[in-house]
């Protein structure tokens, strides 16, 4: 019986490899080299392919809903080409309901405007606080005046020091409650003006792209069903 040399099976083994490794690099560089193979990848799956032989490049048209990368470190490569149509589109629906139901500049926080967001939460939480301090004052003061039952004799006993103070008093809380009263005002007017901006699309996302503009479908399909 014959035995095979092992050094021969290892040297045929190493070529077998080497051969295969030949063959499987040669048909992947055929096929990577044209991207009409993989033009579908290439739109992610969110669009419809158009591939130009005389360039060797794909073209994608994104459905409704989505665009191209806007970052370019979250930019995605395939073999060398750029996939299209990764990009999702904020919701003009979510951005509305936010700056409706949590009008603390929450809206600007889900578009990714950190700045803007910090900036109108602060000055919300002020504007608010400063009105429930004031309602609280303002209370406080109506409760007191019902339990001075006889407010001129109250009076005649007063001292003119006491009289001057109070008076201080009652001006500065007429005077901060014009400013809550103000402050107040001008935040239902910013809050008017945001949801007219969000319907009309004018607020884009941090990356300069406007909302998917969904209040359309999901009107249709409210009144489809």
């Amino acid at each position: 019986m014959k035995y095979i040399n092992p050094n021969i099976l290892g040297i045929n083994i190493i070529l077998l490899f080497f051969l295969l490794k030949f063959v499987y690099s040669f048909n992947a560089t055929e096929i990577l080299s044209n991207p009409n193979n993989y033009r579908y990848v290439l739109c992610s799956g969110n669009g419809d392919p158009f591939y130009n032989s005389t360039t060797n490049q794909v073209t994608c048209t994104c459905k409704e809903g989505y665009t191209n990368e806007p970052s370019e470190k979250n930019k995605q490569y395939l073999y060398g080409h750029f996939v299209q149509c990764s990009y999702r589109r904020k919701s003009r629906f979510v951005a509305l309901f936010l700056a409706l139901c949590l009008p603390f500049g929450f809206d600007f926080y889900y578009l990714g405007k950190w700045i803007i967001f910090i900036a109108i939460f602060c000055v919300c939480v002020c504007v608010i606080t400063l009105n429930i301090f004031m309602f609280i004052i303002n209370y406080q003061i109506k409760m007191k005046n019902k339990e001075t039952k006889n407010k001129k004799k109250v009076d005649k006993m007063r001292s003119t020091s006491n009289k001057n103070e109070e008076m201080k008093k009652e001006k500065c809380i007429r005077i901060l409650n014009i400013i809550a009263s103000i402050l107040l005002f001008n935040h239902i007017l910013y809050m008017i003006i945001v949801i007219i901006l969000h319907l009309t699309g004018v607020i884009k996302d941090s990356y300069g792209i406007s909302t998917e503009n969904d209040l359309g479908y999901l009107f249709e399909k409210a009144s489809d069903d």
